[in-house]
Formats: C-alpha cells, structure tokens, sequence
C-alpha cells in the first residue's frame, strides 16, 4: 500500500540511504514527457466546432455599432 512505501521511503531518505534514477521514462498518455498536447487540440476543435457562434458574432456586432 502506499501508506507503506511512503514509510519506507522516508526512513530511507532519514538514514541518508536514498537514491533515484533520473532516468525515468513515462509512457502513459497525459504523463510528463507525453502531454499528447496534439491530441488534446484535435478533441477540443471537434468540440468547439459544434458551437454555433452566429448568434454571438451578431450580437457582437451589434454592441460594436
């Protein structure tokens, strides 16, 4: 369980007995190193384009006249 290792670790680290590679390779979507930012912009057009903003864009330019 977690609430162990976090034990684990922290005697670890209180021993002065604790190390870490740098070298981390993460893999899963979203995880630093694979935001999948071009993913996220295709869904977010996808949805947004099903926004009718004509109503909007008339309103504003009312405002504007």
């Amino acid at each position: 369980p977690f609430r162990d290792a976090y034990m684990q670790i922290s005697q670890s680290i209180e021993r002065n007995e604790f190390s870490y590679s740098g070298d981390i390779r993460h893999t899963h979507m979203g995880s630093i190193g694979n935001l999948c930012n071009p993913e996220i912009v295709q869904q977010m057009d996808k949805v947004v384009s099903q926004f009718d903003f004509s109503r909007m864009k008339i309103a504003l330019q009312d405002l504007l006249e």
